[in-house]
């Protein structure tokens, strides 16, 4: 077994099971005071909702999973770069286990070239960040060492990153295009 798609595949698990927590309720919860009168209850419309608790965990967790399929995809062409001498312009053949597409992202790789290689994740709701992802290959031929970065957009939208910043050498790093920054 490839023991890197065994730890990829641990890291959606943990994910799956992060975003499935957030898309719950507890069944019951301890009240913070007592109320000596009737409350009203908050209405909801088809664009907004109730602020709770829990206000902004689910979108946290759709986007640590747009992060994770990022990190795990790009773990993935440095791998595939140091077995084949290039980048993969297929999900599939990375054999990582993720779907091009869920419910949240589409996954795709964008642009392929000889020394770097872009991927993203585009979110399909309009409250969560999109992701971008470069792997470059720097230094002489033969002996070039990869680097990637993750960026994240700094505000929900449906439209990822372009435009991350190549390092000059081994020695720099990648940076995000403005609009964007480093995910963490």
């Amino acid at each position: 077994m490839n023991i890197n798609y065994f730890k990829t595949g641990l890291f959606a698990t943990a994910a799956i099971a992060l975003l499935s927590a957030c898309n719950t309720t507890p069944a019951t919860t301890a009240p913070t005071e007592t109320a000596t009168t009737p409350t009203a209850t908050p209405t909801t419309s088809a664009t907004t909702s109730p602020t709770t608790p829990f206000s902004g965990e689910r979108e946290k967790a759709i986007e640590s999973s747009g992060r994770l399929y990022l990190g795990s995809l790009s773990r993935a062409q440095q791998a595939f770069f140091i077995e084949k001498g290039k980048f993969s312009s297929t999900i599939d053949d990375l054999s990582v286990g993720i779907k091009a597409e869920d419910s949240n992202y589409l996954l795709q790789i964008t642009d392929t070239q000889p020394k770097s290689v872009t991927m993203t994740a585009t979110a399909k709701q309009d409250n969560v960040k999109s992701f971008a992802a470069s792997v470059f290959a720097v230094g002489n031929t033969g002996s070039e060492t990869t680097l990637f970065i993750v960026c994240g957009t700094d505000k929900p939208s449906k439209t990822p990153p372009t435009g991350i910043t190549a390092p000059k050498s081994e020695t720099d790093k990648p940076t995000c295009p403005t609009g964007s920054s480093p995910a963490k």
